[in-house]
């Protein structure tokens, strides 16, 4: 199953000094990959319309110094056992094809064809 994390940054003249976008990604990457999790994709936070406005009146009762900012929205999972624990195989698995009628086996893929036992189309 996979997870989704919120990383927040902030706007305004404090945000812009003290906010780094690549060091709060860095740390939501480095605690998922604490807890057994790998990344599969990043997405921009979006911005609608009350959000604007809300970000808006912030920014102006505190004089330009603070707000909310977008941020990501950071997908992972986790780590499967065999990955984790062998790493991925350096060969390729062998490819078969195996007929669902009468269970023959070929070497190869040959999805498409035709049995030479049945005449199942593989």
């Amino acid at each position: 199953m996979n997870n989704i994390h919120r990383v927040n940054l902030s706007g305004g003249i404090i945000g812009s000094l003290v906010t780094s976008p690549k060091r709060a990604l860095t740390k939501c990457l480095s605690e998922a990959s604490e807890n057994g999790e790998e990344l599969v994709f990043v997405l921009p936070d979006q911005l609608n319309l009350f959000q604007l406005l809300i970000n808006l009146v912030i920014l102006v009762l505190t004089l330009l110094l603070w707000c909310p900012a977008l941020g990501y929205l950071v997908i992972t999972r986790p780590r499967s056992i065999a990955t984790s624990v062998v790493g991925p195989s350096s060969e390729p698995a062998p490819v078969s094809t195996k007929c669902s009628k009468c269970g023959k086996s070929y070497g190869g893929d040959l999805r498409g064809q035709f049995c030479e036992a049945c005449g199942n189309r593989l």
